[in-house]
């Protein structure tokens, strides 16, 4: 595998394709290029035998590792919902009152609609791909770096913001765990709560939610 061939990959996927959706707003939906790249890297791992250590393999939740991410979680949650208050008050459980039915959709399409390939891509497939490239810490940070820079296609400044922070945890939990389902499940915890209390607002990309 030449190093320049994943670098050119590395600046497609994570780079270009991101740049594509935020000029070409409303042109293409978010999901498909999701799709597409999740069909890239099954294509590596079966057709051209690439091995993507855990990228299949669920490992179980352990009870201790649920635990310490919903402790951590209740915490994030009471800051998130402070900064709402103070930054745009008016948003506050705008999804649930003013669209419940989109709102209830959400609950149930999104974690695998938009978590799983996210978490595939962002968290499975780079730490395994990339780590002939970069130190275990700093693929923490490059991780974190590739996620909020995808939200460059919601067109604000709070969605980057807000999804840097996230994806530092969900790497930092990917990288000690090396469990996908244990990261998914936290990535929707966090992400159905911001779309709960109203911060989804920054992450409306037309009728299609993904954060």
């Amino acid at each position: 595998m030449k190093i320049n061939y994943i670098t050119l990959e590395f600046f497609m996927i994570f780079i270009s394709l991101p740049l594509f959706l935020y000029f070409f707003k409303g042109f293409l939906s978010p999901i498909p290029i999701l799709l597409l790249i999740i069909g890239y890297i099954y294509y590596l791992y079966k057709i051209k035998q690439i091995h993507c250590e855990s990228l299949y393999t669920l490992f179980p939740m352990r009870k201790k590792s649920l635990k310490k991410i919903f402790r951590r979680f209740l915490k994030v949650a009471l800051l998130l919902f402070i900064l709402l208050i103070i930054y745009d008050y008016k948003l506050l459980l705008y999804y649930v009152i003013n669209l419940p039915y989109h709102w209830l959709a959400t609950l149930f399409l999104y974690p695998l609609l938009s978590v799983l390939p996210q978490e595939i891509i962002f968290r499975g497939f780079f730490f395994t791909r990339y780590k002939s490239l970069f130190k275990s810490e700093l693929l923490i940070v490059l991780s974190s770096l590739s996620f909020a820079f995808s939200h460059i296609v919601f067109h604000n400044i709070e969605a980057p913001i807000l999804a840097l922070f996230g994806g530092f945890i969900f790497a930092l939990t990917y990288h000690q765990k090396r469990s996908l389902m244990l990261v998914v499940a936290e990535h929707s915890l966090y992400g159905l709560y911001l779309y709960t209390i109203g911060w989804g607002a920054y992450f409306n990309y037309g009728d299609v939610i993904l954060f």
